[in-house]
């Protein structure tokens, strides 16, 4: 498997290379309509076959279509592989992005800006949900905690990875 996986990684970095400026024409996914260059790797993904789930998790017995998926689920599920280390706290995360986002609230950061008003927040998810229920009329679901401010619920929200 790791053979396998090595040369589709060579390949694909030799034809971004051999094929650098040159045009590709794009596939459309008779599934979701994506608009992809590789409809192969896109079906592997995103609607994989029964046959495609190759990959399986030595600790739950659980299938997966792609290494890198397997490789998540065994890092955030079971712990396994190289955790990333909070240099501020001893808190660790299996994904980079969910360690940046944790960083950012220690640094009170936040890089994804709402275009319609001053708020900010440290995880793009929480900017999306802020503009559904704040520009676009999405009601909240019922079970949403009320009357909390923002920064509570994107710290409950973005701790709980």
């Amino acid at each position: 498997m790791c053979v396998e996986l090595h040369m589709r990684i060579a390949m694909r970095k030799h034809q971004q290379k051999a094929h650098e400026g040159v045009p590709q024409e794009k596939k459309i996914c008779g599934v979701c309509g994506a608009s992809v260059l590789d409809l192969a790797s896109h079906m592997r993904a995103f609607h994989p076959k029964e046959e495609d789930f190759r990959f399986i998790c030595s600790v739950c017995n659980k299938k997966f279509a792609l290494y890198s998926r397997l490789n998540k689920h065994k890092k955030v599920t079971h712990g396994i592989g190289d955790m990333l280390k909070c240099d501020l706290c001893p808190k660790e995360y299996a994904i980079k992005k969910n360690l940046e986002a944790h960083r950012n609230m220690h640094l009170n950061i936040r890089p994804f800006k709402c275009p319609k008003c001053p708020m900010a927040f440290t995880r793009e998810e929480v900017l999306k949900k802020h503009k559904l229920y704040k520009h676009e009329g999405v009601k909240c679901p019922p079970n949403r905690p009320r009357k909390k401010k923002v920064v509570e619920v994107e710290t409950s929200e973005s701790d709980s990875d």
